[in-house]
């Protein structure tokens, strides 16, 4: 090989290989893109969800009864000193169907729901002594039922209950906060040794996701909702879900020994909100997370096609320049500024397929001209495509991408080492 000859190769490899790092620059900077778009996004669902309702999370009904003792003060003065008791339901059982709808903001569709939901229980033992009170001191005029909400803007009609076979209307606030900080209360008086069973009609707005607190000694919850992704989380799982093309339906079933506090306690001793449970409106996979998950694929993309036309020129004698190198580098990073624009009007899959018949046409166009060889440019536009759509395959299977991904890069340098097995790379390009 002459020493003109091999030091262009030499120099040639040396600005491939600094091109294919470089590649790691718009590919972080590309990841930036994607996170500010998110953000973007992410403000409009925050925008919609401050009008139309937050994730709610439905804390109760419980009992809320006030109790009255004596103490003395440091001065030795007796000082009447109230304080609450509370008790949570024996029987709990809530049965809602959520419905989803999208509401635009800009570029973007925010899924929303409504629910209608019928919330039913019993008190049955209110067990004051076990608490350490004496029933003289108890304040059973001034009892109330509580239900906490964590977005009162939810509520779309006032929130009816029915106690005994008496009806009531629910006031937003609550008595006191030792348990609930943000829902709506109403006056129950009630009298020592009766049992209660009661109905609430609360009909909600909001989004994201809507959970629950077991608060019953039995605690049944069964949803069912047109949402066809959802995703069950929290500190229980359903006991049965089916999930199909028209939506699911989802049932709990928990017991008062699954949860960690009693059924009844003084002030503020236990935090419902470890024991919540309930669905998120899950969205899988979106068009932003398949992008990010694609554009760590960008530097390795480089990397293959330069070697590809490497393999051209030894195998091919055929001659290409390293601006021809860097000019096709950047119309593989153009394909995933395209396929970012593009699925933010179209969807991804839409986007991902102009994007990869956008870039494989122009690279075997491209090609046609600096290897004058059809038969060469058609190979490249097929090498292309084929690459674009084991991308898309990964992309989908997200849980085995990397076993996917390694087992390619395996056959493609098993299938490199094979073809190249005798090449003399000493003169194959004198």
């Amino acid at each position: 090989m002459p020493d003109s000859t091999q030091n262009s190769f030499v120099l040639k490899l040396v600005f491939s290989g600094l091109v294919v790092i470089l590649a790691f620059i718009p590919s972080q900077w590309l990841l930036s893109l994607v996170g500010e778009r998110e953000d973007i996004r992410q403000n409009a669902i925050v925008e919609v969800s401050g009008k139309w309702g937050d994730l709610q999370v439905v804390n109760g009904p419980l009992l809320s009864i006030p109790y009255s003792y004596e103490q003395k003060d440091a001065d030795g003065n007796v000082k009447v000193t109230t304080n609450y008791a509370y008790f949570l339901p024996d029987e709990l059982n809530t049965e809602g169907s959520v419905t989803t709808e999208n509401r635009s903001r800009g570029i973007y569709d925010i899924s929303v729901y409504e629910t209608e939901l019928v919330i039913t229980g019993k008190f049955e033992n209110l067990d004051f002594e076990e608490l350490g009170i004496a029933e003289k001191d108890m304040l059973w005029e001034d009892a109330s039922l509580l239900l906490g909400l964590t977005d009162m803007q939810g509520i779309e009609q006032e929130v009816t209950l029915t106690w005994n076979g008496t009806s009531g209307i629910f006031n937003p606030g609550v008595p006191d906060k030792d348990v609930i900080d943000n829902g709506m209360s109403i006056s129950t008086p009630i009298q020592s040794g009766t049992a209660y069973s009661f109905q609430i009609n609360l009909d909600l707005k909001g989004s994201t996701g809507l959970y629950f607190s077991p608060v019953g000694r039995t605690t049944t919850v069964e949803i069912t909702s047109d949402w066809r992704n959802p995703s069950f989380d929290g500190a229980f799982l359903p006991e049965s879900h089916e999930i199909g093309e028209s939506g699911f339906t989802a049932n709990w079933n928990i017991l008062y020994l699954n949860r960690n506090y009693p059924q009844q306690w003084v002030g503020n001793a236990y935090n419902l909100a470890n024991s919540e449970f309930g669905v998120e409106l899950f969205v899988p996979a979106d068009s932003y997370q398949k992008i990010s998950r694609s554009a760590k694929y960008m530097v390795l993309f480089v990397f293959l096609t330069f070697f590809v036309f490497f393999f051209i020129e030894v195998l091919g004698k055929k001659r290409i320049h390293p601006i021809q190198y860097m000019l096709v580098a950047m119309a593989l990073i153009l394909f995933y500024l395209l396929l970012l624009s593009l699925s933010e009007h179209l969807g991804f899959d839409a986007a991902y397929l102009i994007a990869t018949i956008g870039i494989a046409g122009m690279l075997g166009a491209y090609s046609k001209s600096i290897l004058q060889s059809k038969k060469m440019a058609g190979m490249i536009t097929l090498f292309f495509t084929a690459l674009y759509l084991l991308l898309y395959v990964i992309l989908q299977l997200a849980d085995y991408s990397l076993l996917i991904g390694s087992i390619l890069l395996f056959m493609v340098l098993a299938i490199v080492m094979y073809i190249t097995r005798k090449v003399d790379w000493y003169n194959s390009l004198a």
